[in-house]
């Protein structure tokens, strides 16, 4: 089998085959798909594997050979899929959810204004989600999103820096689509869900990477003619957190206190009981299980 890294020559007539043969989730089944072979979808390059250790590492090692900017590495599954705080991301069953990685190339940014490209992606994976099947998914900060009281999708954003300036950016998304409740670890299966889940139907794969990538570009348009406020403005349109009492926890620190803003770069305020305005950024929070119903 083919290195995870091995990337393919599509410039010939198979590429216009290939396009087609992956532009329905039926023709994503095991045996179908080719090994690290790409194709594209709505201008991105997009290159397919049927298991992979985690789509963030394996595109990391593409960087650095040329991958150009919002080029994505698609994985039915992930043996090593993790999140935020050093978490796991299951996905036990292959093909049932939207694992992917994408590129972003940045060079010169600023290394604070990281952040605020995991709030921008989760903005646009919830208005991707809502017109492509109506489910009103929300999001906790600063990028999971949830739905019915459940988790449903979790980011994970990752930076090459040089200095204190932004080489590129790997965005890492795992989104639960087409999962039944039995697909899920009994541990995790009351705070976790899926699209197929809420909605009852089944959900194209294909179909929601399209939009997905289509409102990304539509998005990053509006803020480089609108500047980077313009990510909190969108975010705070999908957000669940603000106004609510939480639950603040980290390594160092457990704080509890009433979100009420989101500051310039993306970090939460927090306001503690005795009117103190705390900022959390490289932290974790809990709604508490008024809102999760288990747990939470």
């Amino acid at each position: 089998m083919p290195s995870e890294n091995k990337k393919y020559d599509n410039n010939g007539p198979l590429y216009e085959k290939r396009r087609r043969f992956y532009e329905h989730d039926a023709h994503l089944k095991k045996k179908a798909v080719a090994e690290g072979h790409s194709v594209k979808i709505s201008g991105s390059e997009v290159i397919l594997y049927r298991g992979v250790s985690s789509t963030n590492t394996v595109i990391k090692e593409l960087a650095s050979s040329g991958l150009a900017d919002r080029s994505i590495v698609w994985s039915q599954y992930q043996s090593q899929g993790r999140g935020r705080m050093r978490r796991k991301w299951d996905n036990s069953k292959p093909g049932r959810g939207l694992l992917f990685s994408m590129l972003i190339r940045e060079a010169g940014l600023e290394a604070r204004y990281a952040p605020l490209y995991t709030l921008f992606t989760a903005a646009v994976l919830a208005e991707a989600v809502r017109a492509e099947t109506g489910l009103q998914a929300g999001i906790k900060w600063p990028n999971d999103m949830v739905a019915g009281g459940r988790k449903l999708c979790g980011i994970l954003s990752e930076s090459s820096l040089y200095g204190n300036k932004i080489n590129y950016l790997v965005i890492g998304i795992g989104l639960n689509v087409n999962q039944k409740a039995g697909d899920f670890p009994l541990e995790i299966r009351d705070t976790s869900t899926s699209l197929h889940r809420e909605t009852g139907r089944y959900v194209s794969r294909v179909r929601l990477l399209k939009t997905f990538l289509r409102t990304w570009a539509r998005q990053t348009e509006r803020l480089q003619e609108n500047g980077w406020p313009y990510i909190l403005e969108i975010w705070k349109k999908y957000e669940i957190t603000l106004g609510r009492e939480i639950k603040v926890i980290s390594e160092e620190r457990q704080l509890t206190g009433r979100a009420v803003d989101i500051g310039a770069t993306g970090e939460l305020i927090l306001e503690t009981p005795d009117g103190n305005h705390i900022k959390c950024l490289a932290e974790d929070i809990s709604l508490g299980k008024y809102y999760y119903g288990k747990g939470g």
